[in-house]
């Protein structure tokens, strides 16, 4: 007894209770094992490499989503997602975004805080402060590893469509959290006192009202995605309206459809400069000239210009071969009467559809515009003008996306239909547009040698005209990219708007041609 008491008198009648603790629980079958275990997972993992790359994997997730959020705020492209791409698909998708927000910004918010917390936990010596840095990273680690695994569902099974960069977020971040939540030291209040003041711990009962509220912010998460979905389209207004005038060189009743910085008409602008030229002008105007309101003048307004009529085409052909659309200072000109178009060449408004075959929000579009088109009647035209994002033939595009192959081969059979017989493009398009994926380049062909005729559709297709009007969608594409920082597709401009990307409904473009024109649907 006396050497007993000398002994805890030295400081180790602790100890003593913690080796006859320990044959307590081999003879009991107490579970102290499981705690101590506990206890060693959490040490392992602040003193150990646990904790080194569970941060490494959050400073990568941070890093992505700080650059995805740039992006988002800024209203640039990522590098590497081509327009229409499966990466800027899901960006554009509605599930980018919570409340409106870039889903981008609460993730680096949560990845910085929980860097914080994990940083915390090691190097403090404070029992209190650890204790709570871990009830935080618990906390946090929940709603990211249920977020990351929400999100890439979102990308496999609804939109079926990949974004490496949100990839690489949502695995480094859902690696961490559970890297997290595994040494995470949940147990019961340890019965011995110097155990109660020194071991890291986090009791069951707060473990569990910890992941309630996480399950809860979750839960948010999922229903605000769903619920409130963010725009798929954007509607940006032009540095100036288009307003029709005579063209010096056409017939008295021919008009051009020109822009102009206010409701007046400007001298007419070369035309040949080519398009990267005009590039560094076209930003300049779109910040300087103040948006104008869609105006139509006709000849009865404007002086009239000596013409000679050519004798060999009737009246009413010679009217139709002067309207054009010049848009951006020149640098764009759209002949209304020698490229795709639906609806009469004399219509007041003048729509402009720039898709592409491949694109599967240009499928949807595609239908919008015809239910636009058909409500109003002759009211409304729309050229419609195929713009592959196909690197083969598209300069703007630097490599073509798996989804856009062939995407050239489309635009030049859809353009050669209509050259061979203008009547038969219709028919195309409903075929083409029928799927959310266009058939196989093949079967289009066949189909449009059957409207046309073998021979009328080889003699189109060797016509220069093809290329021709293929690269004034595509300058009409690069100068709505660079002037909006957007190359986003489908692009629709109406008046003074321009439309971006996916909508939801046909409504949306009732409202914006409304606001546009003016035009209210009956």
């Amino acid at each position: 007894m006396h050497h007993t008491r000398r002994w805890r008198n030295c400081g180790y009648g602790e100890k003593l209770d913690w080796l006859d603790t320990l044959k307590r629980v081999k003879e009991t079958g107490n579970d102290m094992g499981n705690k101590a275990t506990k206890v060693e997972r959490e040490e392992a993992f602040v003193r150990g490499w646990p904790r080194k790359l569970a941060c490494a994997l959050l400073y990568i997730a941070m890093a992505t989503a700080a650059y995805l959020l740039y992006n988002s705020l800024k209203g640039g492209g990522v590098a590497g997602c081509a327009p229409n791409s499966g990466c800027d698909e899901v960006l554009r998708s509605p599930y980018a975004y919570f409340l409106g927000i870039p889903v981008s910004l609460p993730a680096l918010a949560a990845y910085i805080a929980l860097i914080y917390f994990v940083r915390v936990a090691a190097r403090n010596d404070s029992v209190e402060l650890r204790r709570k840095a871990w009830r935080w990273m618990m906390g946090i680690a929940i709603p990211i590893s249920g977020a990351a695994f929400w999100l890439v569902m979102v990308q496999l099974v609804i939109i079926q469509k990949i974004c490496p960069f949100c990839m690489l977020a949502h695995t480094c971040g859902l690696a961490a959290s559970l890297l997290i939540l595994f040494h995470a030291p949940i147990q019961p209040e340890p019965s011995i006192p110097w155990q109660r003041e020194k071991k890291i711990y986090i009791l069951p009962e707060a473990a569990k009202q910890i992941t309630a509220i996480a399950s809860c912010l979750l839960v948010l998460l999922v229903l605000g995605q769903l619920v409130f979905k963010k725009k798929g389209h954007i509607v940006k207004t032009l540095p100036a309206a288009a307003v029709i005038t005579p063209s010096p060189s056409s017939q008295p009743a021919s008009m051009t459809n020109r822009l102009l910085s206010s409701a007046t008409t400007q001298p007419r602008t070369n035309t040949a400069a080519a398009i990267p030229n005009r590039m560094s002008q076209i930003s300049q105007v779109a910040s300087s000239s103040p948006p104008a309101t869609p105006l139509i003048k006709t000849t009865s307004n404007m002086q009239p210009q000596p013409q000679v009529q050519n004798p060999g085409v009737p009246k009413a052909e010679a009217v139709r071969q002067g309207r054009v659309m010049s848009l951006y200072g020149g640098a764009v000109e759209l002949d209304i009467n020698q490229l795709p178009l639906w609806g009469s060449p004399e219509a007041p408004y003048v729509l402009v559809s720039l898709f592409d075959y491949t694109c599967h929000h240009c499928h949807q579009m595609h239908g919008y515009l015809m239910q636009l088109w058909q409500t109003f009647g002759n009211k409304v035209a729309v050229l419609s003008l195929p713009m592959p994002l196909d690197s083969q033939c598209n300069p703007a595009i630097q490599r073509t996306p798996r989804a856009h192959q062939n995407a050239c081969q489309y635009a030049k059979l859809g353009l050669a239909v209509w050259r061979a017989d203008r009547t038969k493009l219709r028919a195309f398009d409903d075929l083409m547009f029928a799927q959310l994926a266009p058939p196989p380049i093949e079967q289009a062909r066949s189909a449009a040698e059957q409207l046309v005729g073998a021979d009328a559709l080889n003699k189109a297709l060797g016509d220069p005209w093809i290329d021709d009007a293929l690269s004034k969608s595509i300058k009409l594409f690069q100068s709505n990219s660079v002037t909006f920082n957007n190359g986003s597709m489908p692009q629709v401009v109406i008046g003074s708007q321009v439309v971006f990307g996916a909508i939801n409904g046909v409504d949306d473009l009732y409202k914006v041609a409304e606001g546009a024109l003016g035009l209210k649907k009956p």
